[in-house]
């Protein structure tokens, strides 16, 4: 439900543009929003670019080689995760001006390419935790993501300009 405009928005419109298909938007009551999409040629497509069909966690889905290739690949592969599995938070009530950026995924494969795209772009981000997490926290570098890399979700959007970092 906090990724309504998103959904509807940004990666809807996406999917229309890219690929000519009416995506649907199912609402769950457990808050869940189901991006609907029925396309066997885009099934097709993201295989054809490394990717694998399925549950991203069981089939170990990782970022493919390719995107390593180019750092304009890169940020946009990163923008995407952060934008679907990440967060932007300020570190209260301990350390109000204190903001942190977070990636959690349970697929450790992912976690580990993800981490080596932040450090190949020159971001210090942390180790994987023990929760399944990587944290950047310094705000000069959370600056220099959202000028460089920045974020399609207008909920990250907003968090980050209603921080004192901006």
């Amino acid at each position: 439900r906090h990724e309504k405009d998103y959904f509807e928005n940004y990666i809807s419109n996406l999917i229309r543009d890219l690929f000519n298909i009416e995506p649907k938007i199912e609402l769950r009551k457990s808050n869940e929003m189901l991006l609907i999409i029925h396309s066997k040629k885009m099934v097709e497509f993201f295989i054809s670019q490394g990717l694998k069909s399925g549950d991203k966690i069981k089939n170990k889905v990782t970022i493919p080689k390719w995107i390593f290739e180019k750092d304009i690949y890169l940020k946009a592969c990163i923008r995407g995760l952060i934008d679907t599995d990440g967060c932007i938070y300020t570190l209260k009530p301990h350390y109000p001006n204190y903001y942190q950026m977070n990636f959690k995924n349970f697929n450790m494969r992912l976690l580990k390419d993800t981490r080596k795209a932040f450090l190949a772009l020159g971001y210090p981000i942390s180790k994987i935790s023990k929760h399944n997490q990587l944290y950047l926290t310094q705000k000069a570098y959370i600056r220099k993501f959202y000028k460089e890399i920045g974020f399609s979700n207008l909920k990250h959007q907003k968090r980050y300009h209603n921080s004192p970092m901006v």
